[in-house]
């Protein structure tokens, strides 16, 4: 037995015997009633469980000597959009008279095709290409070109028949936008490449310039930093072009503005220059005016608006009005003889309210530090200022910069093709891009050059025979008409502000296209060439 049954004597206190008319009864010990004993399993799981383990692994697959086809690495979009996925090839004609070539399916565009019209003021019957791109049952939808009767065109984004998304749009007249597009407007961040050669950077919203904005003047060496509310400058500042305080030139447009300026140099064209500044504080003066302009931004009810001032990466008019009034206490005044030391950076940040482990706030600590008198170390509230108003946030502003250099890349990307079919006049906005990016090509060129007639020049003086060096130089400016200099950038920066509009794009509705009698059930029974409904003979 598992336990214990021994027979034990019953004693009494203290261990002594019972009575002796007490008969001795043996005790035992009972197993317990509320555990039961353990039951061993069966000798078929013992075995099993004594075995070592033996998993079952999932089948291996055979290796796969193709790649993967677009069906398998996008199956919503290629099952929708894709060459020979789409549709069989047809040609449909549409209720207004336009005729449709490409890829078809249930009797509607689906796919990558091609949209003609008739001619304007023909008699003759000739068709003309509107539309070149692609199509998601029966609607522009997806990357396309589409051509204007005016000679304008967008190639670009389509969403549901509208400019949506990402495009270019070149204008009768020359000038050229690149950028974002909503709602078959130009909103958002955008380039625009003027015939003029002047090139503005900035933000649009419905098709007009909204917010901080730089506008480069190519021909005059001058930039313009200003805020636009509809398409116009408010308020601003004109600084030379290669000046590195504010927007300094990097990548394309630098290279374009070198360009230019050994342009006039050759042509022995002088370049004035701007005369100083009599304002004692101008900076001053600018950020009241900023700060009315963000003020009636935030304040018109506007959530478009509203939007625009948040995405800009600018400061708002609180927070620039939050730090004028902390450099105020903290610096006892605003005049020009006061001055704020380094190091109260950070407790003037903290008591304008900003975070100071921001990322923003760090870059505007630093942008201000480098504002430091040299004679006393102190950073006066006119470069106080100057920072706080003209402040960007760094993501931003790489955002926008990386945009410039994408539209040189696809404009670079796309010369073969628009020379092929239009041609690429003289002076308009795409010369523009495309000499900026023949100059970034010549800029290198000549520096390997240069770096080469300098490892010869250090041959030649190893060898004891010192070569003749060059004539360099610098062009003589003359620097009469001052006065005259501020007139001509107004007038620049007022030929600018006049942009034109995109042409509107007709057809936002679904074209509906004609079906043929038989031609479904051609289409079901899988005979024919694939074709929708053919055109008239």
């Amino acid at each position: 037995m598992p336990y214990d049954v021994q027979p034990r004597t019953n004693t009494g206190t203290g261990g002594a015997p019972t009575g002796k008319g007490q008969a001795e009864r043996p005790q035992m010990d009972h197993p317990s009633t509320k555990y039961r004993e353990i039951e061993m399993p069966n000798p078929v799981i013992m075995h099993r469980a004594n075995s070592p383990p033996r998993p079952t692994l999932p089948r291996r697959s055979e290796p796969r000597s193709w790649k993967a086809t677009a069906r398998e690495r996008i199956p919503l979009t290629s099952s929708l959009t894709g060459p020979g996925r789409a549709g069989k090839q047809g040609t449909l004609l549409g209720v207004s008279g336009g005729r449709y070539e490409g890829e078809v399916l249930a009797g509607r565009p689906h796919g990558r095709g091609q949209y003609f019209v008739h001619k304007e003021g023909s008699s003759s019957k000739e068709w003309v290409l509107q539309y070149d791109g692609d199509w998601i049952q029966g609607r522009r939808e997806g990357n396309g070109t589409r051509y204007y009767p005016s000679g304008e065109v967008y190639s670009g984004d389509w969403v549901a028949n509208i400019r949506h998304g990402t495009g270019r749009y070149e204008y009768a007249n020359g000038d050229m936008y690149v950028g974002q597009w909503a709602d078959d407007k130009r909103s958002g961040a955008g380039t625009l490449y003027m015939a003029s050669g002047d090139i503005f950077i900035g933000n649009f919203m419905a098709d007009r310039r909204e917010g901080m904005g730089t506008l480069y003047m190519m021909t005059r060496q001058k930039k313009y930093l200003a805020e636009y509310v509809r398409d116009s400058p408010r308020c601003g500042t004109v600084l030379e072009i290669d000046d590195n305080d504010l927007a300094p030139l990097k990548g394309h447009l630098a290279s374009l503005a070198t360009a230019r300026k050994l342009d006039a140099a050759a042509a022995r064209e002088a370049i004035s220059r701007l005369p100083p500044l009599e304002l004692l504080q101008p900076s001053k003066v600018l950020a009241e005016q900023v700060v009315s302009v963000r003020r009636d931004r935030q304040q018109g009810g506007n959530k478009a608006l509203r939007a625009v001032q948040a995405a800009s990466g600018n400061l708002s008019e609180r927070d620039i009005e939050m730090l004028r009034h902390s450099y105020t206490l903290m610096a006892a005044g605003d005049g020009p003889e006061v001055g704020l030391l380094p190091h109260q950076l950070r407790e003037l940040v903290v008591m304008a309210g900003l975070d100071p482990a921001a990322a923003a706030t760090r870059s505007l600590v630093e942008e201000l530090m480098k504002r430091r008198s040299a004679n006393t170390g102190r950073i006066s509230f006119d470069s106080f200022m100057l920072v706080v108003t003209h402040f960007q946030d760094e993501a931003v502003a790489a955002e926008a910069a990386a945009a410039v250099e994408n539209a040189a890349a696809q404009a670079a990307a796309t010369l073969s093709a628009t020379a092929g079919m239009r041609g690429i006049a003289a002076g308009t906005g795409m010369a523009h891009m495309l000499a900026g990016t023949a100059a970034v090509a010549a800029e290198a060129a000549a520096a390997e050059a240069q770096a080469e007639a300098e490892a010869a020049r250090l041959a030649a003086v190893a060898e004891g025979d010192e070569g003749a060096e060059g004539d360099y130089g610098e062009g003589v400016y003359d620097d009469e008409g001052d006065g005259e200099e501020h007139a001509a950038v107004r007038a620049a920066v007022a030929a600018a502000a006049m942009s034109q509009v995109p042409a509107p794009n007709d057809g936002h509705d679904e074209e509906q296209f004609l079906p043929e009698e038989g031609a479904e059930e051609g289409e079901g029974e899988g005979e024919g060439e694939g074709e929708g409904v053919p055109t008239d003979a």
